[in-house]
């Protein structure tokens, strides 16, 4: 038989209810949640409109095409982007970002597949390669520090790029990656998602800016563990679930939360399954397209407000400078802007740069 609680906690049957005409109006069954009065959704956003931490902030990514696609820009939300490997999603990340800090725009980009110095030099790169007064300096020439330390003009080059990389871009720009404590041991709390809340309370506290959050990449993220035990060298063990993908729409979640609790943009870093590699760039097979894409695929599809893939375009080209190579951003999914769009993109690897693709 079907039971329901009174007010007071009693259970009665259905059929008790009508012999003793129980009164089943809403004053005795009211939720905790819903006691307050219906809100008035639209009137609200009206009247604080003119409320810049009220209303929906537009951060466009300086490339246009993009911007045009996502209906203006990096919006709050989740924004997946995922490639095969060697694509360039990482630069691609990393190029917007410096972009962003061109406009003083603060973000956070957890580096937790690069070391903070693999990251900060393609940066150095993009920046030599974006102000037209700076040599350019390729990833290659700024790693080699063997060379610098000998050829006196080439760190002269350097430092000039690295002046403008620190007053332009990199004040803006706060990389957090894995590293050695004071004692020596490797601290990696940077890939627990636990840290990525604490950052952006950090950053929205100390610099007044809700940053744009980057995190590079997904399957290196995890929830901190919670219970702990010492094993025979008297050392920490942690104890933790295995089934990766659980882990995954647990992050996931917890990632969809944060960019709207906090107000920012969160654009996560995906591995594609080995599956996608084989798949040919027909938009009927819907390589491009598919959202099945993710190595873990799960709530990652339906969770996120934007969904990108990155694919190789139709060749390379070379007009007397680096070489360049053509590829595609396919907005798989868009809660924001357009989707099922192909955006072609100019990528100098070298560099770690992209340039909007022109009929010149």
């Amino acid at each position: 038989m079907f039971r329901i609680n009174d007010v007071n906690g009693n259970t009665l049957t259905v059929n008790e209810i009508y012999e003793e005409g129980f009164d089943l109006t809403a004053s005795k069954f009211l939720s905790k949640s819903i006691k307050r009065p219906k809100r008035d959704i639209i009137g609200d956003y009206l009247m604080n409109a003119k409320n810049k931490n009220y209303g929906e902030i537009v951060i466009p990514t300086g490339i246009s095409s993009l911007d045009d696609a996502l209906g203006g820009g990096l919006k709050n939300g989740l924004y997946v982007i995922g490639a095969n490997p060697g694509m360039g999603k990482t630069s691609l990340m990393l190029h917007i970002l410096a972009n962003l800090a061109t406009n003083k725009k603060t973000s956070l980009f957890f580096s937790l597949d690069m070391s903070d110095i693999q990251t900060a030099i393609r940066l150095m790169a993009n920046t030599s390669y974006r102000f037209s007064d700076l040599d350019n300096m390729t990833i290659n020439d700024l790693s080699n520090s063997k060379l610098l330390v000998e050829d006196e003009k080439l760190k002269e080059k350097v430092l000039e790029v690295y002046n403008t990389y620190t007053t332009s871009i990199d004040k803006y720009i706060n990389i957090l990656s894995i590293h050695t404590d004071a004692l020596g041991k490797i601290d990696n709390s940077v890939c627990y998602i636990e840290s990525v809340e604490m950052a952006i309370k950090n950053t929205i506290k100390y610099y007044k800016d809700n940053p744009v959050v980057v995190i590079d990449f997904l399957q290196m993220l995890q929830n901190k563990p919670v219970s702990t035990y010492k094993d025979e060298n008297d050392g920490d063990v942690f104890l933790r679930s295995f089934d990766k993908r659980i882990e995954m729409d647990k992050i996931i979640e917890q990632l969809k939360k944060l960019s709207y609790v906090y107000k920012v943009p969160v654009i996560v870093i995906t591995s594609t399954n080995r599956s996608s590699y084989t798949k040919v760039n027909n938009y009927n097979e819907s390589p491009e397209y598919d959202i099945g894409f993710s190595k873990e695929s799960g709530n990652i599809e339906y969770m996120a407000d934007v969904l990108i893939r990155l694919t190789a375009g139709d060749n390379s080209i070379n007009f007397g400078g680096p070489d360049q190579e053509c590829v595609n951003l396919n907005i798989a999914k868009s809660r924001f802007g357009q989707a099922h769009v192909s955006i072609p993109l100019n990528f100098i690897p070298e560099y770690a740069f992209f340039s909007e693709v022109t009929d010149d």
